[in-house]
Formats: C-alpha cells, structure tokens, sequence
C-alpha cells in the first residue's frame, strides 16, 4: 500500500509538472525561444489585427490572448511586451516632447538656449524609438511557431 501510494505522488508530480510553452524556432538557424503560460505579449495576425495581453493555451494547442483565441497559422508576428518595458517608453516619449515643446516656446521667445533644448527633447525622443527597436517581433516568414509541454 506504502509503495502504492509513492507511486501515485510520483505520478501526480510528473503529470501537473508538465508546462506548456510557446516555441519560436528560427528557420535558418534553428534557435528556439520560447514564452510561458501568462507571459505578456503583443501579436499582429496574419491580418494586420493587433492584440496586446497575457497569453495562455487551449486545450486544443491553440494559444488564448486575453478572451481571443488563436491558431498558430493566424500569426503574424509576436514579441514580449512587459507592463514596464512600455511605460518607460511612454513616460521617455511624453517628456521629450515636452521638451521639444519647450524649446519651441523658447525659440519663439528670442532664447539662444532653445536650440540646446530642442536637441535634448529630440535625443530624449528618440531614446524611446529605439527602445521599440530592442524589443525584436518574431515573424512568420523567419520562424516556425509550435506549442509544446516542457
């Protein structure tokens, strides 16, 4: 019965241990990455919709995007999108362009400083596109998406 028992928990640890995760596999290089149940993701569909939100799975291998449900054939594209990542983008934009405006009212104001402050709230702008930048899409065209248990 002891030994029965063992058995059982052991069984029970292997089967709720099983994680699905979302594989990305490069094409050319084969370099698999991959995202979790409950990570934060942007997705663009084969459509050109785009939908921003917590990804989880189906039971039918297919992948849950808040309340939408997706095959893999209708993604475009897919990256990380973390809550922080795109505040901080938000908040360096919005300030740049605060500056910029400054600069603006500076200049029209006859200030030889304008120019400094425009070419900071320019920098600073800037600094948020490239923010997007860091953050790579996965398309279609380049990678094989697959659901799989870990």
């Amino acid at each position: 019965m002891k030994k029965l028992i063992y058995l059982f928990l052991l069984l029970t640890c292997t089967v709720f241990g099983q994680q699905k995760q979302f594989q990305m596999i490069h094409k050319e290089t084969g370099k698999v990455e991959s995202y979790t149940d409950g990570t934060r993701v942007k997705m663009r569909t084969v459509s050109g919709q785009k939908y921003v939100g917590v990804l989880s799975f189906t039971e039918d291998d297919k992948i849950k995007i808040d309340d939408n449900i997706f095959a893999l054939d209708q993604i475009g594209a897919i990256k990380m999108q973390p809550k922080k990542f795109e505040t901080l983008k938000k908040v360096l934009l919005i300030s740049g362009l605060v500056i910029v405006g400054t600069g603006i009212i500076l200049a029209t104001a006859g200030s030889e400083a304008a120019f400094l402050v425009i070419a900071g709230g320019t920098g600073v702008t800037i600094g948020a596109g490239i923010l997007e930048g860091v953050n790579r899409n996965h398309i279609s065209r380049r990678y094989d998406f697959k659901i799989s248990t870990q």
